[in-house]
C-alpha cells in the first residue's frame, strides 16, 4: 500500500538529538507513513542509531551517501525512492508533535491541496519562540502573499503573525505528483546557500492550491551544529549563487517585472547581510572586496537598480551599503 506521506531525514552528525527525532517520527498517529533516513557519511555513531531504529520499524528506509553531500543533495537522494503521496520533511536535530502529518495529510486530502503550510517554534537556550502565519481566509490569496514574501527575503517575525515567517520546508507538507512533474529538487548547498527557500519558491510557483493549519506541530532546534550558523553557509561566495539562481528561474517563467521590487529588496537585504557576515569573519579590510564583485556582477546590477522605491523601508546602514553597491548613474 502506498505511504500517505514520506518523511525524509538527512542524518550526519546529530548528536544528542537524533533520538528524539525519530521517536517523534516512528510514534506519528498517521500510521500510514516511510521514513526516509538518508545518512551522510556521520562521523558520530549516528549511522549506528539510524540502522538500529530502522531493525525496529519497517517503515524507515535507509539510504547511504557514498560521499558527504550535505543536506540539500541529501534531500534530493531521499526524494529519488519515496512514494508517498505527500512529501514531509524533517532536520535530524529536530522533533514533530505526534500528530502532525495525521493533521497535514487530513486537511491536503480536504481539498487536493498541493502543499499545507502549519505555524512552528524554535528552541534556543532553554527559550521557545513561535512563529505563526496570518489567518487564512481564503487559499488564493495566501497563495500569492506567501510566493511574494519567499520573493522579498524578509525575516521571520517570531511572537507573532507573519507572512515572513516562510522559507524552511520542514513545517510544511508537499505533493510528490507536483513535484515530480514540474522537476522539483534541492540546489547543492556545497555551492549556493539556503537551498531550501528555493526549493520553496519552485514548489509554491507550480502549486495550484495551497492552505495553512494555525498549529504549531514542528519544533526547530536552535545550536551550534545548525547549518546556518556555520560562516560558510552564509558566506559571499555562496549567497551570489543562490540571487543568480532564483534571478534565472524568474527569468525563465517571466516574473522579473512583476515581482521587481520584492526581488531588489530581497537582493540587497542577502547582500548586505552576507557583507556584515564577512566583516564579522574577516574583519572590514579583507571585506571590502565585495563592493568591486557587486558593481562588476550584471545581474545583481540589473537587480540592485530596477527599482529603488524599495529603499524606503530599509535603515541608512542599507542604503549607504546600496550606493556603495551600484554602478547607476546619479
Amino acid at each position: 500500500m502506498q505511504p500517505k506521506v514520506s518523511i525524509i531525514v538527512p542524518v550526519y552528525n546529530a548528536g544528542i538529538y537524533l533520538t528524539q527525532c525519530l521517536d517523534s517520527l516512528t510514534n506519528q498517529t498517521l500510521q500510514e507513513i516511510e521514513i526516509i533516513l538518508v545518512l551522510d557519511c556521520p562521523t558520530d555513531g549516528s549511522d549506528k542509531i539510524a540502522c538500529e531504529y530502522a531493525k525496529k520499524d519497517l517503515r524507515i528506509k535507509i539510504v547511504e551517501n557514498k560521499e558527504n553531500l550535505h543536506i540539500g543533495f541529501s534531500r534530493n537522494e531521499g526524494l529519488k525512492i519515496a512514494t508517498g503521496e505527500y512529501i514531509g520533511f524533517c532536520d535530524h536535530d529536530d522533533f514533530c508533535e505526534l500528530n502532525m502529518f495525521n493533521e497535514l495529510y487530513s486537511k491536503a486530502k480536504e481539498n487536493d491541496f498541493d502543499i499545507v503550510i502549519s505555524d512552528f517554534c524554535e528552541h534556543f537556550n532553554g527559550n521557545i519562540s513561535y512563529f505563526r502565519f496570518p489567518d487564512n481566509d481564503n487559499d488564493n490569496i495566501f497563495k500569492e502573499t506567501i510566493f511574494e514574501y519567499l520573493l522579498n527575503g524578509r525575516i521571520s517575525t517570531c511572537q507573532e503573525k507573519s507572512f515572513s515567517n516562510i522559507g524552511a520546508i520542514w513545517n510544511q507538507i508537499f505533493k510528490r505528483d507536483m513535484l515530480l512533474k514540474n522537476k522539483i529538487y534541492f540546489d547543492d548547498n556545497r555551492i549556493i546557500t539556503m537551498e531550501d527557500t528555493v526549493f520553496n519558491l519552485r514548489a509554491h510557483f507550480f502549486a495550484n492550491k495551497v492552505t495553512s493549519i494555525p498549529k504549531v506541530f514542528y519544533h526547530h532546534q536552535t545550536n551550534s551544529s545548525n547549518a546556518y550558523s556555520d560562516y560558510a553557509y552564509v558566506s559571499f561566495g555562496k549567497v551570489v549563487p543562490y540571487i543568480e539562481i532564483r534571478y534565472e528561474f524568474l527569468k525563465n517563467h517571466s516574473l522579473l517585472e512583476k515581482y521587481k521590487e520584492a526581488n531588489a529588496e530581497f537582493a540587497l537585504r542577502k547582500l548586505y547581510s552576507s557583507f556584515r557576515n564577512e566583516v564579522r569573519n574577516k574583519g572590514l579590510m579583507k571585506s571590502l572586496y565585495v563592493f568591486s564583485k557587486i558593481r562588476s556582477n550584471k545581474i545583481l546590477q540589473e537587480l540592485l537598480n530596477s527599482n529603488t522605491d524599495f529603499l524606503k523601508i530599509f535603515p541608512p546602514t542599507k542604503i549607504i551599503f546600496y550606493w556603495l553597491c551600484s554602478t547607476k548613474k546619479r
